[in-house]
């Protein structure tokens, strides 16, 4: 969506500026969401939280939570929110509901959740909570209370784009689709719609490549998309990263090991979430101690930086099981 980039980069430049306004940060995660740039959208999250993690001001609080609420995934550990929404005004006590809900406190975020109940944003942290505690009835209530406010007219950007997101969720959640394969889904319709976009063709390669549900995976087709992402975008290293990952699935270890001195090469510091394909594929080709170092400097920069990324947690597991560590319990 060419007008997006557009929005991108205006609130982009607005955000620098002005980086000590919270709104400014907090439209330029909702244009990256509305663009479907998700990896944006996270990496903009992020920065919020570092900005404003600390804040004592309740309303800067409210726009980090707007922020960041509306995936699930929009940060490494959701539970840091919980600080901020016990700071946010007494009249938001949807976000405080909400943030209880994406740290997994599924009853206790019923009743300030409750209190909202006015617009399809608490009913459907409400259906989602109530299907977790296994109140059938109450969730597919709440979900279709928010299906039919959910009109063309019901709401204006951003917070339809807000509204869009959480619905697809519940929906997926309470008709027990599976959520990779919605966002699989959602990046095929971005790419359709924006068949020149590296952005596309990215997105689509690392849910292909990385879905931590093998079966949506297919290794063939994201080598494919990634290889077009950076033909497109040579200089990004995201994208060499992402090719990177396709190549190490489709079996190709020596164009994975490639893919990541590209990385390099662009400039990136090194991190877990290069050293951990990195220790892998040097493991297939048989270099034994190449692998193990490569791995004890993913764990020690993970536990160092980001001890409780999910993605990363996943991939030390999948390294640690092929080099046959034994991972420490706690």
């Amino acid at each position: 969506m060419k007008q997006w980039d557009k929005a991108i980069a205006d609130y982009q430049r607005a955000a620098e500026l002005r980086p000590e306004d919270p709104y400014h940060w907090y439209y330029l995660a909702l244009a990256h969401l509305t663009a479907g740039d998700r990896d944006g959208y996270r990496r903009v999250c992020a920065d919020i939280l570092k900005r404003f993690g600390k804040t004592k001001d309740p309303y800067v609080a409210d726009r980090v939570l707007a922020a960041c609420l509306p995936r699930p995934d929009a940060l490494a550990d959701m539970a840091t929110l919980l600080p901020l929404a016990e700071l946010a005004p007494t009249k938001n006590a949807r976000a405080l509901g909400a943030a209880l809900y994406r740290a997994g406190k599924y009853e206790s975020a019923i009743e300030p959740l409750n209190q909202g109940m006015s617009r399809a944003w608490d009913h459907l942290f409400l259906a989602m909570a109530h299907h977790h505690l296994g109140h059938t009835d109450k969730a597919r209530e709440y979900l279709e209370r928010a299906g039919r406010q959910l009109n063309p007219n019901a709401y204006v950007w951003p917070e339809k784009v807000e509204a869009a997101q959480l619905y697809r969720e519940a929906e997926a959640l309470l008709l027990g689709i599976d959520a990779y394969q919605v966002d699989i889904a959602d990046y095929q319709k971005a790419l359709e719609k924006n068949p020149n976009d590296a952005g596309a063709h990215n997105d689509l390669a690392w849910s292909l490549a990385t879905c931590p549900e093998a079966k949506f995976r297919d290794p063939k087709r994201a080598v494919e998309l990634a290889k077009k992402a950076v033909k497109l975008e040579p200089k990004n290293g995201f994208y060499w990263q992402t090719l990177a990952y396709a190549e190490y699935r489709a079996g190709d270890w020596e164009s994975a090991i490639a893919a990541l001195e590209e990385v390099k090469a662009l400039g990136s510091p090194g991190d877990s979430m290069e050293w951990y394909p990195l220790a892998m594929a040097h493991w297939q080709l048989g270099h034994k101690e190449e692998a193990r170092k490569w791995y004890d400097l993913a764990v020690a920069w993970m536990e160092k930086n980001q001890p409780k990324n999910e993605e990363l947690c996943r991939f030390r597991a999948e390294a640690a099981e092929l080099l046959g560590v034994e991972e420490k319990k706690d």
